[in-house]
């Protein structure tokens, strides 16, 4: 993997990493500055990685948040609590908050009463599981 550094304006001239990397024996974590996304490796696999074109949205009023993922093509998702359909969610979006839902349907109502925030992503028969603190 590259780490190339570029200059940055500024009163001192210094150069910075285009990524940084955290890692272990075997699991990897590459964060890119400009744009900014993370990718997360397992033995050199990429195993998931965020959409390096706007990885993360947020919108204050009604305090909404977005968080979006490159997939592989077998990528499957599992998690996030009492959700309806199908057990892998790969492209299906989902709200996350409390509620009691009026008129519950088995494949479309979202939200339900309970949720988690954490999913597991398996790929390349490798999974990572991903939660959010809040």
């Amino acid at each position: 993997m590259d780490l190339r550094t570029e200059e940055v304006p500024g009163e001192e001239q210094q150069s910075l990493p285009a990524a940084w990397r955290v890692q272990s024996s075997d699991e990897e974590v590459l964060v890119h500055r400009s744009p900014y996304y993370l990718e997360w490796f397992w033995r050199g696999k990429r195993v998931l990685s965020e959409r390096p074109t706007g990885a993360l949205a947020w919108l204050p009023r009604g305090e909404r948040f977005w968080h979006f993922h490159s997939r592989a093509a077998d990528a499957q998702f599992f998690g996030l609590g009492e959700k309806t359909g199908p057990l892998d969610k790969r492209g299906m979006k989902f709200e996350m908050c409390n509620v009691d839902a009026m008129g519950y349907d088995a494949e479309r109502t979202d939200p339900l009463y309970k949720h988690f925030p954490f999913y597991i992503c398996r790929s390349q028969n490798v999974s990572i599981g991903v939660f959010y603190d809040d």
